[in-house]
């Protein structure tokens, strides 16, 4: 009887549409265990990162009755998939040069885009240009949570 010849580097095939492959092993399994674990954590985090806290709904509430200025910072591109109703666009990129379209500095400010980066950024450049009352809303999201009842609501660009 001949001896099965072992397996050489150049001989050796991994089955890839094996389901079982990775889950048979206890590193296979450990892995993936710490891929979903991994992958929840980012999602927990940047869902708490975007969200204002409870005294900064109420004073965008409060700059908005005094009629502050809402700027979106995302991309036209984005502004045009959907905004805040009256918001202004002004893309990050561009504010600096942008900042007398935004009116007196002593003009309450809303920033926002899609993640909360982008605002926080732009909430920087703001108080330091001088604007004397700048609110980071974070999260387009977040404007549910000024005043359920507050008009204007997000809207989306109509179909095409």
């Amino acid at each position: 009887m001949q001896s099965p010849t072992p397996p050489t580097a150049s001989s050796a095939q991994l089955n890839f549409n094996d389901d079982k492959l990775v889950a048979r092993s206890p590193l296979g399994r450990s892995f993936l265990l710490f891929a979903a674990l991994a992958v929840g954590a980012l999602v927990a985090w940047t869902q708490l990162r975007s969200r204002i806290s409870a005294d900064d709904v109420q004073a965008i509430e409060q700059a908005l009755s005094r009629g502050a200025r809402i700027v979106d910072v995302r991309t036209p591109a984005e502004f045009s998939g959907g905004h805040i109703d009256g918001a202004l666009n002004i893309p990050l990129s561009a504010l600096g040069g942008s900042l007398k379209r935004l009116g007196k500095k002593s003009t309450p400010v809303v920033v926002y885009c899609r993640s909360g980066s982008r605002s926080g950024s732009a909430a920087e450049i703001l108080r330091r240009s001088g604007f004397t009352e700048v609110h980071d809303l974070k999260t387009m999201g977040n404007w549910q949570r000024v005043g359920e009842a507050r008009q204007p609501r997000p809207t989306r660009a109509a179909a095409r």
